[in-house]
């Protein structure tokens, strides 16, 4: 599997797992998806009264420490780009650079979703012109 540089844990605040992440061996799962962990966040908000957070974790801070990724058992694993850390939760978010807020989450994901449409229109755009270009040099025919 191959890995990004941040990894995700959509959650609430401080949660620390349930069964399948107290017991040995322990597992934290985490995704590679920010907009995937915005959304585990919010379902978990709609069951537990603490805030719902997005806990964001560098890979290489991780596997440093000695955390093992282990293969998920999950069937949607691979659609949930699901990644399984042989910790407690509770030592995924001491090992985290922090974690955003749902809203806060959301807002940074409108804003990155704004920029690469922007950069997306631009291409496409410059495209445009480069063929309406062609067919204009007249030399090119």
């Amino acid at each position: 599997m191959k890995l990004n540089k941040y990894i995700f844990r959509g959650t609430t605040l401080n949660f620390e797992g349930g069964r399948a992440s107290n017991s040995v061996p322990f597992r934290c799962f985490t995704t590679l998806n920010p907009l995937k962990a915005y959304y585990f966040a919010k379902v978990c908000k709609r069951s537990v009264a603490q805030p719902a957070v997005v806990y964001i974790a560098l890979t290489d801070k991780l596997l440093s420490i000695g955390s093992k990724v282990t293969a998920s058992p999950n069937p949607l694993g691979k659609i949930e780009e699901e990644v399984i850390w042989e910790m407690k939760p509770k030592e995924f978010y001491q090992n985290c650079e922090g974690y955003l807020t749902v809203n806060e989450m959301r807002d940074a994901l409108i804003k990155k979703g704004k920029q690469r449409g922007k950069a997306l229109q631009a291409k496409k755009e410059a495209m445009t012109l480069g063929v309406n270009m062609a067919f204009d040099n007249p030399w090119d025919i």
